[in-house]
């Protein structure tokens, strides 16, 4: 019998005797989370031979000492050479360079590491070197790591996810570790500010297939065009880069993208005849851009479009006659635009969710509505309506939402909505 599993049954014999159940007439073995956790920790923390154990029994003493916030330093380097397979440390208090050690002494085995708002430097970060089994890591909100300390991660080739937010230190020196990381499918660098020309280094991850680079306001057409054979992408995230219509020809060659967000970007209806080519798009963000009318007649093959974002664009009621086909749409975007009539979104049987805030609205254009029997959400939120329209609302029976929040609203119709 090996010392491992040697070790398992003696923790059992040093379990409290009550934990058992022998209602049965058989004693069954407590899961471990019934367990004298708080004692029966203390006890293998003292004998300082957790090495000794299974490492699903190490990862599970572990899980709930984070839990607890009963991790520190002092009883960390317990786990030493544990073989700790997932060690996630997000926001938690007091994570820094010292606890870089044991978690770098997992080695190979470590598959998942998420440090996200710690205190750990390049210096720390370094240690990492050797873990050339990890999948997934999480650096988000790491202020004190720069391009310095992420070039060890050209020798995490097994690297599947790297979330890297908000951080000043990564340029494109930085990025150019990432070349090596070929079977990297989700990368994160949201808020990355710093990172222009630094995209030509990720034209070779050809299986990524999630890409979020929002708020990056220094990316621009020419970084785009080094993604253009990432032809696996099925999700691509440019809300307030300040991207042009020259992108969209880039964009509209990812015909595996099902999610794309545009939202805030520099868009004009010059280029958009691009967006015709994603016809796999299930979900498609616009919102604050320049476009009108002409825009949206590119958008009418786009028959799998579950949500549609279109707040804050220069269309009018004369723009929906273009999307009244796309029968598939949940979720349905029309906050601060022109919009009043509403006769083309009566075909929308699907639409769960509408937004028509802040537009042209008013009480006899509801009517439309009456056919969207799966609404579940409304927003009608500072529009041009009375109680007149209260009792029209109330045919809308799986409501969960509705606002009427800065309406003309006298309160007599209420009525109608709380019979």
């Amino acid at each position: 019998m090996d010392d491992k599993r040697c070790c398992s049954k003696c923790l059992l014999y040093h379990l409290p005797c009550n934990l058992g159940d022998n209602r049965s007439g058989q004693w069954t073995v407590p899961s471990f989370p019934q367990l004298g956790f708080h004692s029966f920790t203390e006890h293998i923390l003292e004998r300082k031979k957790l090495y000794l154990l299974p490492p699903e029994c190490c990862l599970l003493i572990f899980d709930k000492l984070v839990r607890m916030h009963g991790l520190a330093l002092k009883n960390l380097d317990n786990f030493r050479k544990c073989h700790l397979p997932l060690i996630h440390l997000g926001g938690y208090p007091g994570v820094r360079d010292s606890w870089m050690n044991v978690i770098a002494s997992q080695g190979e085995f470590l598959i998942s590491l998420d440090i996200s708002c710690s205190i750990v430097t390049d210096r720390g970060l370094v240690l990492l070197k050797d873990c050339f089994g990890l999948r997934n890591l999480a650096l988000n909100y790491c202020y004190q790591i720069s391009d310095r300390g992420l070039g060890f991660m050209s020798s995490l080739s097994q690297l599947r996810s790297l979330s890297i937010i908000k951080n000043k230190g990564l340029t494109a020196e930085g990025i150019e570790a990432f070349t090596n990381l070929s079977n990297l499918e989700n990368l994160n660098l949201e808020r990355c500010s710093r990172i222009h020309g630094g995209l030509i280094h990720l034209r070779g991850l050809t299986k990524l297939k999630s890409l979020n680079i929002k708020y990056c306001n220094s990316v621009t057409d020419e970084d785009m065009e080094h993604l253009s054979g990432l032809h696996k992408l099925s999700y691509l995230d440019l809300l307030g880069c300040p991207v042009t219509f020259a992108s969209l020809e880039t964009i509209s060659g990812f015909t595996s993208l099902l999610q794309l967000n545009l939202n805030r970007c520099d868009l004009s209806d010059v280029g958009c005849q691009k967006l015709s080519e994603l016809i796999q798009l299930k979900d498609l963000n616009l919102g604050y851009n320049g476009i009108t009318n002409a825009c949206l007649i590119n958008l009418k093959g786009l028959t799998n479009l579950e949500s549609l974002n279109l707040e804050y664009c220069q269309i009018s009621s004369e723009g929906l006659l273009s999307i009244e086909g796309l029968t598939s749409l949940r979720t349905l975007e029309l906050s601060e635009t022109g919009v009043e009539a509403l006769s083309h979104l009566s075909g929308l049987h699907n639409l769960e969710n509408l937004n028509l805030s802040c537009t042209s609205v008013e009480d006899d254009n509801l009517a439309a509505l009456s056919t969207l029997t799966s609404l579940k959400s409304l927003n009608l939120d500072h529009l041009e309506i009375s109680d007149a329209s209260l009792p029209f609302l109330s045919i809308f029976s799986g409501l969960t939402h509705l606002d009427l929040s800065g309406c003309c609203l006298f309160g007599f119709g209420m009525g109608y909505l709380f019979p």
